[in-house]
């Protein structure tokens, strides 16, 4: 027994809790940093012959043609099933984020109200058992409302079955279509989505000579083209980087910073800074801004990063929040603050230095309110908001 946060915990279940198990082919780079905490240890045992390797190749691939040529019949066998003989897929392969709790009582209540809308999808195995492929969050509900109320329509979910093998791409692909159907996702699973999508797909053979794999992803996922193609340069990062996108290690938008990089100047990076300071949008940008690709990229990266625990943002946000009545005084200070900015610089280059002093928004439809309604003058707001010499200063006419 080990000790987490004052409570006694079996070892076996505390290394189920942190270790993520996945079987099957790898859709994603799996290739961690050197100097990174946390390593992949992944263990082969081939017990089959050449020969046997081979004939379960073929078996393989007869399979999966025919799962995505001939397609599956889902809708073919409809039963209630006892929730007691649904088990969870333990392969790994639906990473998208379980409800939270409130989440959880919200779906609980729906079917309490309504029933299960949607039904499940799940596999009968070889074995006689019952797999569940799309539903567990329905079933975690199910579960929960049987054991609160003893109610018979609980003990029963409706359920599409699958017989026999079906091929692990097509269970895959499955899995992203119905998770992307009825749930919002974090913007780093819907990346690893798109990329596993886009790897079944060029994998698969009927899409294999299909070139336009972006549009096909776009019209799933129910986004522009541009943005898949936008999501899909992402691919341009090394592997480690990659792994650290899909890990959840390394945010987007420091990755589209490391994607305009050569690959080895991308691994140059991660190995000669922290993540901490990747992830760090200010400093990733200090970083990878001025680069010139024509020198040597690697000796430029070493002299911002001697500097870059020094480095400070130029610009902050200060949000601040003003009672109606005192609005027009504290707004008059704004501009009172700007005027005294710019007293000594040229007329001419007023606007490039308040835009790099003091950039003033409001709520807009506020802002509506206030004005329709007597409390602010819209010349007002026009005032503070601009960063022109003239405008600031209330004169009506350049001269």
């Amino acid at each position: 027994m080990i000790k987490i946060g004052g409570k006694l915990m079996n070892y076996l279940d505390y290394l189920s809790d942190h270790i993520e198990v996945s079987v099957g082919d790898d859709l994603m780079p799996n290739a961690p940093l050197k100097n990174n905490k946390f390593k992949t240890v992944e263990e082969f045992i081939l017990e089959a012959d050449e020969e046997e390797n081979r004939e379960y190749e073929r078996g393989v691939m007869e399979l999966r043609e025919k799962d995505f040529s001939e397609g599956i019949d889902i809708f073919k066998n409809f039963q209630y099933l006892d929730i007691d003989l649904l088990n969870q897929d333990e392969r790994g392969w639906n990473y998208f984020e379980r409800p939270n709790v409130l989440q959880h009582l919200d779906l609980m209540a729906s079917i309490q109200n309504l029933g299960v809308f949607s039904p499940l999808i799940v596999n009968k195995n070889f074995e006689g058992k019952y797999i569940v492929i799309c539903g567990q969050s329905r079933v975690n509900a199910l579960k929960d409302l049987f054991k609160n109320t003893k109610n018979e329509r609980f003990k029963y979910a409706p359920c599409f079955i699958i017989e026999g093998k079906i091929d692990e791409y097509y269970v895959r692909s499955l899995i992203i279509d119905s998770n992307l159907t009825y749930r919002s996702v974090r913007r780093e699973t819907l990346l690893k989505a798109i990329f596993e999508r886009a790897e079944l797909l060029k994998r698969t053979k009927k899409f294999k000579n299909e070139l336009n794999v972006a549009q096909t992803i776009a019209d799933e996922f129910g986004l522009s083209k541009g943005t898949i193609n936008n999501y899909l340069t992402m691919k341009k990062l090394c592997p480690e980087a990659m792994t650290l996108v899909s890990k959840k290690e390394l945010n987007m938008d420091s990755a589209k910073k490391l994607a305009k990089f050569e690959q080895e100047d991308q691994l140059y990076i991660l190995e000669h800074t922290s993540l901490k300071n990747l992830n760090d949008q200010f400093k990733a940008k200090v970083l990878t801004k001025d680069i010139d690709l024509a020198k040597p990229v690697q000796k430029q990266i070493d002299e911002k990063i001697e500097t870059l625990d020094t480095k400070v943002p130029n610009m902050t946000t200060v949000k601040v929040e003003v009672a109606k009545d005192r609005l027009v005084k504290f707004l008059n200070l704004v501009i009172e603050f700007k005027k005294e900015e710019l007293a000594g610089f040229s007329k001419l280059t007023d606007r490039k230095y308040i835009k790099k002093t003091i950039n003033v928004t409001v709520n807009e439809t506020h802002m509506e309110h206030f004005v329709s309604n007597g409390i602010i003058d819209k010349a007002l707001i026009n005032r503070v908001c601009s960063s022109d010499y003239y405008t600031i200063m209330g004169y009506k006419t350049r001269g």
